[in-house]
């Protein structure tokens, strides 16, 4: 999914991210903020350009979600949420 949503200041953006548990699971879902027309970009704010993950994604070279689950400096890897 990581790869359809693009970074965006919180002036522009026409979603947003929740946690929502289902069965004491806890799923990522991003939500329309507003109608979305067919071809337009999904936006959404990644968050401030000086966070620790934004730093460490250059370093890496890896995607948002990738480290999130995956990326962890050699730690051991996480599986990502279930997506039903």
């Amino acid at each position: 999914m990581g790869r359809m949503v693009n970074d965006a200041t919180s002036s522009n953006i026409n979603s947003k991210m929740e946690v929502v548990s289902l069965n004491n699971i806890p799923y990522f879902c991003l939500f329309a903020l507003r109608e979305i027309k067919a071809g337009e970009e999904i936006l959404y704010d990644y968050g401030e350009k000086n966070m620790h993950w934004r730093k460490e994604l250059s370093k890496n070279n890896c995607l948002y979600f990738c480290y999130v689950f995956n990326c962890f400096r050699g730690k051991k890897r996480r599986k990502p949420f279930p997506i039903r």
